[in-house]
């Protein structure tokens, strides 16, 4: 794939986006529970194990665990974390 430009994604309709998205940095567990707040099983080794799924924008998106009282804060999940278990929370 040549090199993705923020000028050559603007250009490019929303299906062409989709058509080139590469979701491969998303976390397969997560993937559909974007907004709701869950709990994950063993603990993460970095950040909360409580936290609201986010998910980055652009050609290569990411999951993001935040935090609900850090006004903002998140960290990347790592699409290879491993998670025994998901329960939302809400």
């Amino acid at each position: 794939m040549e090199t993705m430009t923020q000028a050559k994604w603007d250009s490019l309709s929303s299906a062409e986006r989709a058509a080139m998205r590469d979701n491969s940095a998303l976390h397969q567990k997560l993937i559909g529970l974007e907004g709701k707040t869950i709990r994950v099983t063993p603990k993460r080794e970095f950040g909360l194990s409580k936290f609201r799924v986010g998910i980055t924008t652009g050609w290569r998106p990411c999951h993001l665990a935040m935090r609900g009282n850090a006004h903002g804060s998140s960290d990347i999940i790592n699409a290879n974390e491993i998670f025994s278990r998901v329960e939302i929370i809400r």
